[in-house]
C-alpha cells in the first residue's frame, strides 16, 4: 500500500518517492521507494495512488486502527 508521496531532486531531476507499507510486513519495515522503481514492480498501485485527492489520503492515514495496535512484544521489563 502507497501511504504517501514526497518531492526530491535525483541527479539534478526532480522525482518522487512514495513511502510504501509492504504487505504482509510489520509497519517497522515501511520504506521510502523512487517513482521510477514503483513504475516498472507496481505501476497499476501507483496509478492508483495518483487518482486519489490529497484529503483521501489524510484521511487514510489517519484512520488505519491496525496502526494502533501492536503485532507483538519484543521485550518486558
Amino acid at each position: 500500500m502507497i501511504l504517501m508521496r514526497k518531492d526530491k531532486e535525483d541527479c539534478g531531476q526532480p522525482s518522487s518517492e512514495y513511502y510504501v507499507k509492504w504487505e504482509g510486513k510489520a509497519h517497522i519495515y515501511n520504506s521510502w521507494v523512487l517513482e521510477r522503481r514503483l513504475r516498472i514492480y507496481c505501476s497499476k498501485k501507483l496509478e492508483k495512488f495518483l487518482e486519489k485527492s490529497e484529503e483521501e489520503i489524510e484521511q487514510q492515514l489517519e484512520y488505519l486502527p491496525q496502526w494502533k495496535q501492536p503485532e507483538r512484544i519484543v521485550a518486558e521489563r
